[in-house]
């Protein structure tokens, strides 16, 4: 194995229910390296980051660690509410993997503060939105250091805000030199952390994409008032979220930025902010 590869997984299936779940999956998994994994409900997304994770078994093939001291953390796709505040179990969680109080306590200070939570440490979990438990998720994988990170599904619950801080977040991580495996319906979460997709269907890696191909295509944010929202059917949103009566919140190609701007205006509608 290569200095740089972290991880690799050569020619391995998976069985369940009579059925191959996985099948002659094939590849490596470089420090540094993000590679998302693309695929419809059901084509073996989670099992496989299961597998990575180690927590589940395969019926034949390899996983191969560069060493047995590799630490991986996983943001699953399920995570509990639970009577505990965050610090309770941030701190609890921490000190399974040998920190201190004071390492984790320092480090929540930077990890809260990057997804606005620390308000909100010492509020039982069990009065926390959707949103706000997916925070603590992420959290939780990135207390202590981790050479590989698992991302199912990381977007879940989180507003468009939310989503943008998590973003900057993982590229800081991957900045750092963790590897990271992200699976996500979002395409321009996929832009943006990125370098290689693995496309998915019924349990066989049917292609492999640098990330430069999907680069072509650019994402814009717009936050904007309309009191009329039929123009909005013209445009195919990748995320379109409504926070009111008449305030949205958009993310589109950038192609269309101009003309869905242009609607708007002529609609007697108001941009808020554009990124």
């Amino acid at each position: 194995m290569k200095d740089n590869i972290l991880l690799e997984l050569k020619e391995l299936y998976k069985t369940g229910k009579n059925k191959e779940i996985l099948q002659n999956i094939t590849f490596s998994l470089h420090q540094g390296e993000a590679i998302a994994i693309k695929g419809s409900n059901g084509a073996g997304k989670s099992t496989l980051l299961n597998v990575i994770a180690g927590l589940s078994t395969f019926n034949r093939g390899q996983r191969l660690l560069k060493n047995n001291s590799l630490i991986i953390n996983y943001v699953h796709d399920q995570f509990p509410r639970t009577i505990l505040t965050p610090k309770e179990l941030l701190r609890f969680m921490g000190s399974t993997s040998g920190l201190t109080v004071s390492q984790i306590d320092s480090k929540l200070i930077n990890l809260t503060k990057a997804l606005r939570i620390q308000e909100d440490l010492d509020t039982p979990m069990s009065h926390f939105s959707k949103g706000m438990v997916q925070k603590i998720n992420i959290i939780q994988a990135l207390i202590e250091h981790t050479d590989i990170l698992l991302l199912d599904e990381p977007l879940t619950g989180l507003d468009l805000d939310s989503q943008s801080e998590f973003i900057q977040l993982i590229k800081q991580v991957k900045n750092n030199g963790t590897a990271i495996i992200i699976t996500s319906h979002e395409e321009y979460i996929l832009n943006e952390i990125s370098d290689k997709v693995l496309v998915l269907e019924s349990g066989k890696i049917v292609s492999v994409d640098l990330i430069h191909k999907l680069n072509a295509v650019h994402f814009t944010k717009v936050h904007f008032q309309l009191p009329d929202s039929h123009i909005l059917n013209m445009y195919e949103f990748e995320s379109l979220e409504k926070t009111n009566n008449y305030e949205y919140y958009g993310i589109l190609n950038s192609e269309y930025r101009e003309k869905l701007i242009l609607n708007i205006i002529n609609q007697n509608g108001l941009i808020l902010r554009v990124e």
